[in-house]
């Protein structure tokens, strides 16, 4: 009887979420946490910018600025000239790969000023800012609106690089991973 308890807890806390969450399983030397960003062609929300480097919601029109992407519509929106590089990486955990991509980026350009990338709930998305840092976010949780067009907000995890290198892991001695043959930057052990 017992062990059906236990199986149970452990079933429910598996199904609630319950358990260390992404923020804590972060790397050493990453920044991370969780945000609700609101979709930007909603009046009331209108302008809402994430941006990694700053860990915060930018809005657009009280800064006269803009982060790295925003939530348009039912699309994670990078826009000319901040060139954040979109990709889907589709369903996964945020941590379980060390390193982001190099190359195969969706970025916008003076052509074509929006880079558009679907969202779709529980996948990871990595990213390469302006500044050419990597990051990655996994979106968590989506609300659609009342016609099924757009989405209201999306919730998502996030994960920052700012030491310039693409790698998020953590070698079997603890220590952050770096390209072969550099150190790890004081600070970040």
């Amino acid at each position: 009887m017992n062990i059906r308890l236990l199986i149970l807890a452990l079933l429910l806390t598996a199904l609630t979420g319950c358990g260390p969450t992404a923020v804590e399983n972060a790397p050493p030397g990453v920044d991370a946490g969780k945000v609700t960003l609101y979709n930007i062609a909603d009046p009331e929300n209108a302008g809402q910018w994430f941006d990694f480097s700053e860990a915060r919601i930018i809005i657009e029109k009280d800064e006269h600025k803009q982060g790295d992407f925003c939530l348009f519509k039912t699309f994670l929106r990078s826009s000319w000239p901040v060139t954040c590089g979109i990709q889907d990486s589709q369903a996964d955990s945020l941590w379980r790969h060390t390193a982001n991509p190099t190359y195969g980026y969706e970025v916008p350009d003076a052509n074509r000023k929006n880079a558009d990338v679907a969202i779709y709930s529980g996948h990871v998305y990595y990213m390469m800012t302006g500044e050419g840092h990597y990051a990655r976010i996994k979106v968590v949780a989506t609300e659609m609106n009342d016609n099924a067009t757009s989405f209201n907000y999306i919730t998502f995890y996030w994960g920052y690089q700012p030491n310039g290198t693409e790698f998020f892991g953590v070698n079997p001695d603890g220590s952050p991973v770096t390209r072969e043959g550099e150190e790890a930057e004081e600070g970040n052990t």
